[in-house]
């Protein structure tokens, strides 16, 4: 399943499905020791505690350095990666770095890699995704205080029955900092049931984000639409990046493939907006 540029709350929901549609595992923890490298899954919005995107620098080196250890490690292989059966796929918990320095090297083609060492970790939805956290709280690439932060909100936004210590323990931050992400979490909510046109999801949001987030009434119905429009805005640049900006005319086109009817209301929004930008140069002489 590809979800670099699905949110937290799509992914979730994909996942738990798979639970209440799937079948349990037929393996234990000390039956299952390794996978082909081809059925492994990756859901890296629910089970990768760090920020996509943040560090890339520093990520592709630490493949890079993983790269290393397979070719001079015995057996080519790295320590097991930890993963969950969802009742359909097998997940990546804790080892994407791993991962995808296995893809890598299969990729070369200088050795075939087929299975990889991996830890089964059994358990629900939730207990999966507090495993992930324990584990990437301690790996050799280590979480920044913005994604633990991150990850605290998280499990405070998805009002999951964790006590404030079971967050701050998983997430390696204060109990205050925790106490004050659901004061937050409460003004938020009190604001978004009072105001549906907001289409948000707190387990969307950053911790930043969320602390940022207005609380006055008024300035919600107020700017609704620039609320909305930063939201989908910050999907968009999830799912596409830059490339809107380089080949405008392939985006444009990926936009009267989707809905012709939404290239022409955009064309004659921004026809429209256009004259009026006019119009005030003009009044400006």
């Amino acid at each position: 399943m590809s979800c670099e540029t699905a949110t937290f709350q799509v992914v979730y929901n994909k996942l738990n499905g798979e639970v209440l549609s799937g079948k349990p595992t037929e393996f234990t923890h000390q039956q299952l020791i390794k996978l082909p490298l081809s059925v492994i899954s990756e859901a890296p919005e629910v089970f990768q505690p760090r920020m996509l995107g943040s560090d890339t620098a520093i990520k592709e080196q630490h493949i890079r350095t993983l790269q290393n250890a397979i070719y001079n490690e015995a057996g080519n292989r790295l320590d097991p990666i930890t993963v969950w059966w969802s009742g359909m796929h097998w997940y990546v918990l804790d080892g994407h770095h791993r991962l995808a320095a296995y893809r890598e090297v299969e990729r070369q083609g200088k050795i075939s890699i087929g299975t990889v060492p991996v830890r089964v970790f059994v358990g629900s939805l939730l207990k999966a995704i507090a495993e992930s956290t324990r584990l990437n709280a301690k790996d050799k690439l280590a979480m920044t205080p913005e994604d633990k932060a991150n990850r605290a909100w998280l499990f405070v936004a998805m009002r999951e029955n964790l006590s404030k210590r079971e967050i701050a323990s998983l997430c390696k931050v204060g109990t205050a900092t925790v106490a004050r992400m659901r004061k937050q979490l409460g003004v938020i909510m009190e604001a978004l049931n009072s105001a549906p046109e907001l289409e948000l999801e707190p387990v969307n949001m950053t911790w930043d984000e969320a602390m940022k987030f207005r609380c006055k009434q008024k300035s919600f119905n107020d700017d609704w639409e620039l609320q909305q429009a930063r939201e989908w805005a910050k999907r968009m640049g999830k799912t596409f990046g830059n490339k809107p900006v380089s080949q405008p005319e392939i985006f444009a086109l990926a936009i009267e493939l989707y809905s012709p009817s939404l290239l022409k209301a955009l064309s004659e929004h921004l026809t429209e907006s256009y004259k009026l930008s006019l119009g005030e140069v003009y009044l400006d002489f």
